[in-house]
C-alpha cells in the first residue's frame, strides 16, 4: 500500500501529518529598507538603482559598480559605469546622497560599513537580501 504524499504550499503533509514546513520568506521589504526606499521615490533617482541603493545603506552589501563608485566618491568612475538614465539623473543622485545617505556609508567609511552590515546589519529579515 503506498503513502498518501501531497504538498500543500511549502509544507509536506504525510497521511495527513505535517513532516515539514519552510518558513515563509518576506514578501517585502523590512522596515529599514523601506524607510530607505521611501525617501528614493520622487527623488530623480532611477528606479533600478533603487533597491541596490536599499541594501547597501540599510545592510551593507555592495549595490553594483555604479552605485558603488558613488558611495566611494570615484566620480569620474561613476560617470564611466553609468547607463543613460544614471548619466542624466547624476545630479538626482547626488543630491539624494548628500541629503539622505548616511555620512559613514560613503566615502572613507564604505570598509567600516560593509563589515558592519549598514545601518541595521544583515541579520535582520528583508524581502531584498537574498
Amino acid at each position: 500500500m503506498g503513502s498518501h504524499r501531497e504538498s500543500q504550499g511549502r509544507a509536506v503533509v504525510l497521511r495527513g501529518r505535517l513532516l515539514m514546513s519552510e518558513p515563509e520568506k518576506p514578501t517585502g521589504p523590512c522596515p529599514c529598507c523601506a524607510e530607505v526606499l521611501e525617501s528614493l521615490a520622487g527623488s530623480g533617482v532611477p528606479e533600478h538603482i533603487h533597491n541596490g541603493i536599499a541594501r547597501w545603506v540599510s545592510h551593507g552589501i555592495d549595490a553594483g559598480d555604479f552605485v558603488m563608485s558613488l558611495m566611494e566618491d570615484r566620480l569620474v568612475e561613476s560617470f564611466a559605469r553609468a547607463d543613460a538614465a544614471n548619466t542624466e539623473s547624476m545630479r538626482s543622485i547626488v543630491a539624494w546622497l548628500w541629503g539622505h545617505c548616511p555620512a559613514p556609508a560613503r566615502g572613507r567609511g564604505v570598509d567600516a560599513w560593509r563589515e558592519r552590515g549598514g545601518s541595521v546589519g544583515r541579520t535582520t529579515p528583508c524581502g531584498l537580501v537574498r
